[in-house]
């Protein structure tokens, strides 16, 4: 038997004044059950003081159709010699989540802690049901231990049911489209080594069932004191649709961009030239000759503005001069 000095119970019992974790005692008898001590947290969650709520019955100060679980919990946790468990419970003090625990201390007497996880448990479900929404994989990279893990998401991108497999780096590679695999490794290179990983990353993938995607990966690192990277947090996301969104947009310009040179050319080239034919036929040389000019001019015209519009998307470029040679006396 452990043998524990004089000041262990009184550091416990000041350790539990000011915890923010529920620390109980109760006397089990029954369907019913008394509090021998418990701290001011424990009170809390019932809108009491501690005074209000030791020495009385449990079904006093606990709502009445929580008490059969409870006797089930101490039960069980009498058999098995302590019991961890996640219950919801609706108290004076509102709806919580409790992570909690019960050990036995005697043949009927019992201590229980709970933790309140009610902001995280509803942050983790909105997060899920988000990533559910989106469409959104999420992952967590621990880098000492190498140990991956995925949200459901992550699985259903890759084609996979949810929990399929144990992720692994390598696991993420394997669904890496070929041509795009040394940009990724590389990538998954330069974060083991301790680089930074990268802000973002688009490549392919293949799927379990040969579908080809297409996916953005947003990653950071999470550091301790000293800047060494602990972890890596990554997002991944399809982004197939946008990226043949954006092509189908790319080709309406592109089709809208030649459909308006076509007209500039026959508006301003092609009538000039039949002009100069006309005149050909009918021998006016000169008049030829000047809508020659003109129609010249009017193509340098055209490639100027065509190459501006290249320079505005694609960067400076020079545009080039067409220039009108010089003619031997007396030739058109």
């Amino acid at each position: 038997m452990t043998v524990h000095p004089s000041w262990w119970g009184s550091a416990f019992e000041q350790l539990a004044a000011v915890s923010p974790a529920r620390f109980v005692v109760v006397r089990w008898e029954g369907d019913d059950g008394t509090v021998e001590w418990a701290n001011a947290a424990t009170a809390a969650l019932m809108d009491l003081e501690v005074s209000d709520i030791i020495g009385r019955r449990v079904s006093e100060v606990y709502p009445d159709r929580y008490l059969t679980e409870i006797a089930e919990q101490f039960r069980t946790a009498r058999e098995q010699g302590s019991l961890r468990y996640e219950v919801v419970r609706e108290l004076a003090a509102g709806r919580v989540t409790l992570n909690a625990a019960t050990v036995p201390l005697g043949e009927d007497l019992f201590l229980s802690y709970a933790l309140d996880v009610t902001v995280e448990r509803e942050t983790q479900r909105q997060l899920a049901l988000v990533t559910e929404l989106t469409g959104a994989g999420l992952y967590h990279w621990n880098l000492a231990t190498d140990e991956v893990s995925w949200n459901d998401e992550m699985f259903r991108l890759f084609g996979h049911e949810p929990g399929a497999f144990v992720p692994r780096p390598g696991r993420y590679l394997e669904h890496v489209h070929p041509e795009d695999r040394s940009m990724v490794t590389e990538a998954v290179a330069a974060g083991r080594a301790g680089g930074a990983p990268a802000a973002q990353l688009r490549h392919r993938i293949v799927r379990a069932d040969g579908q080809r995607r297409t996916v953005d990966i947003r990653a950071q690192a999470v550091t301790d004191g000293p800047g060494e990277r602990l972890y890596v947090f990554g997002v991944v996301r399809d982004v197939t649709d946008e990226v043949e969104l954006q092509r189908h947009e790319e080709l309406v310009r592109r089709a809208a961009q030649q459909q308006r040179t076509a007209l500039t050319v026959h508006d301003r080239i092609v009538q000039a030239l039949a002009t100069v034919v006309l005149a050909l036929n009918l021998d006016e040389i000169e008049t030829a000759r000047e809508e020659a000019l003109a129609a010249v001019g009017a193509a340098q015209a055209v490639v100027s503005d065509l190459l501006a519009e290249v320079a505005a998307v694609q960067g400076s470029i020079e545009a080039g001069a067409l220039r009108v040679l010089p003619t031997e006396e007396g030739a058109p």
